[in-house]
């Protein structure tokens, strides 16, 4: 029995979209998606479509028992305003040594694309 012409075009449609999805994941990945500069820390740049959301720096420092230096990490950390809130209402950054917001959604302030 031969396959109906509507299930081969929907596999068709289904494929196509897949192929989208994947070029699109591609331009993500390669770094192809718009950027502009964070509102709080111009120095830091942010992808368009994470504009609404929360970019906070979290560093950690401690000491390198084997070499006595100081090791940095620093983690930014994306978020809703929600997660945010509730970060900053029950303490969850409190283990990092600096807290710092570099791009705040709740600010109107007037960014540019590049």
């Amino acid at each position: 029995m031969k396959p109906q012409l509507s299930v081969i075009s929907e596999a068709q449609r289904l494929y196509d979209q897949k192929q989208e999805i994947r070029e699109l994941q591609r331009k993500q990945l390669a770094g192809e998606m718009k950027i502009m500069p964070a509102n709080k820390d111009s120095s830091y740049e942010i992808r368009v479509i994470e504009k609404d959301f929360f970019h906070v720096k979290l560093i950690r420092k401690d000491v390198d028992l084997d070499t006595k230096t100081i090791r940095e990490e620093i983690i930014i950390h994306i978020c809703t305003k929600k997660d945010f809130d509730h970060a900053i209402k029950n303490n969850h950054w409190s283990m990092y040594d600096n807290v710092e917001i570099i791009h705040d959604p709740t600010l109107k302030t007037k960014t540019t694309e590049k």
